[in-house]
């Protein structure tokens, strides 16, 4: 407004025109200083806005690396933040089993301390062995909504190949010398043999799917009772000696 005032002065000849150009020097004076003033104040935003942590993900503080008055250099970790709900199990397989694994297959484990199996699914798998151990890596998500996991445990498992529902029985309920694999099933207190045609075998857990031959609710003999001639007389002591299931995996 000044400088303007000052340009109407020296039109109507009331100011010489030095007076005109001390003006818009003054001008051009105090706009150089308001945007220094400007750059100060978008520079100590900037400082106030990177002396507030902000966390990149909503989780739990599992640990902290620095206390109150602490001096820390840029890219230093200071915190480190989980997320609860959603643990990561890093395992190695046997380089062997390679062609067995793929991206969203299942893995079961078992931590101590649990009376229960976890679940998940394998999202990465390394694209190299360990020089050292010659296994593979591989990295699985674990729900844990219930937080019943928490981070750091070791555990124990296995990867799901393959899984199928069917009859499932213990490996020594089924005999393999012949030609044909069979049961001895026991029927209105006698013995019979039974051609059956076997599924998935889960090393593990000594199991075998049963495709063909026995039903749910049959009473097998196993082990040594296998020796007992078909047809004999035998007694059942107890229903829990049947051994039929209904889930078979495969690792």
């Amino acid at each position: 407004r000044e400088a303007e005032r000052t340009e109407k002065l020296v039109a109507g000849g009331a100011l010489a025109a030095r007076d005109l150009d001390q003006a818009r020097a003054a001008v051009t004076q105090m706009e150089a200083q308001l945007a220094d003033v400007r750059a100060r104040l978008v520079a100590a935003e900037t400082q106030f806005g990177d002396a507030v942590l902000r966390a990149p993900i909503s989780g739990v503080v599992s640990d902290r690396a620095v206390n109150v008055g602490d001096v820390v250099s840029p890219g230093t970790a200071m915190f480190t933040i989980i997320d609860p709900s959603s643990m990561r199990l890093e395992a190695s397989v046997p380089s062997d089993e390679l062609s067995a694994l793929r991206v969203g297959g299942t893995v079961q484990f078992r931590v101590r301390g649990y009376d229960e199996t976890f679940e998940g699914k394998i999202e990465r798998i390394s694209p190299a062995t360990d020089a050292t151990t010659g296994q593979v890596p591989i990295f699985a998500s674990i729900p844990n909504t219930a937080r019943r996991l928490v981070a750091g445990l070791y555990a124990e498992g296995r990867v799901v190949t393959e899984s199928a529902d069917g009859l499932v029985v213990p490996m020594n309920a089924v005999n393999g010398s012949g030609a044909e694999p069979w049961v001895l099933r026991a029927v209105d207190g006698k013995t019979e043999r039974i051609v059956v045609e076997l599924g998935l075998r889960d090393p593990r857990t000594e199991r075998v799917a049963i495709l063909g031959g026995v039903n749910e609710g049959d009473i097998l003999l196993r082990g040594a009772a296998q020796g007992i001639t078909p047809g004999s007389a035998v007694q059942v002591g107890a229903p829990a000696a049947s051994t039929t299931t209904k889930h078979a995996e495969g690792q």
